[in-house]
């Protein structure tokens, strides 16, 4: 599955992402809509320009933007944006760039624990999409890969009042000749109800 957003693709991700919380809220017991900013870690391989598999560890910031409906108090469906941000690295004079995103649907299920916190994992589908550059003395070699594999995460939430809530998370995509982009942040999230 080809994946092709520039930025006028990714605002009408948000604005799709909007329509949908604001249009859930006579529908379910209750929509939402956030975000998250945190720290995002990357580590793989790429191929130089002559052709030489590189390895590369790398972090950055990424972020994420959410918009979901609880259709119970256990259960929760969510579709959102993760831009886990621009990585690079250099291994024995080759420099890596990489800049993976992605689109995503989870189910979440969710433990309340007291009256305002609650633990969460969520698992479904991602369709991602990667831009991957190397250069050395040799060249520069250009590369974009896109598919769509497991995404899953955890994290624990705590409600401020009855329309904002504050989250910790751990997300994670699989892809491909990686070991997973993962982000772990914290989010801001407004309740409708």
């Amino acid at each position: 599955m080809t994946i092709k957003l520039g930025v006028v693709g990714r605002q009408l991700v948000v604005a799709v992402m909007l329509c949908i919380a604001s249009g859930s809220v006579a529908a379910f017991e209750e929509a939402y809509i956030g975000g998250n900013l945190g720290t995002s870690a990357l580590s793989g391989e790429a191929d130089d320009a002559d052709g030489q598999t590189i390895n590369y560890t790398a972090n950055d910031i990424g972020f994420k933007i959410v918009s979901g409906y609880r259709a119970s108090r256990y259960l929760a469906f969510e579709v959102g944006y993760v831009d886990y941000g621009q990585f690079s690295d250099t291994n024995a004079g080759t420099e890596v760039r990489l800049s993976p995103y992605a689109l995503g649907v989870w189910a979440v299920g969710t433990l309340p624990l007291l009256e305002r916190f609650e633990l969460f994992a969520r698992g479904g589908w991602g369709f991602w999409r990667a831009a991957v550059e190397t250069r050395d003395a040799s060249g520069r070699n250009t590369d974009r890969r896109d598919g769509s594999d497991l995404a899953y995460g955890v994290g624990a939430g705590m409600r401020l009042g009855e329309a904002f809530a504050l989250r910790v998370e751990w997300d994670v995509i699989d892809i491909e000749r990686t070991d997973g982009a993962s982000l772990i942040s914290i989010g801001a999230y407004y309740l409708f109800r």
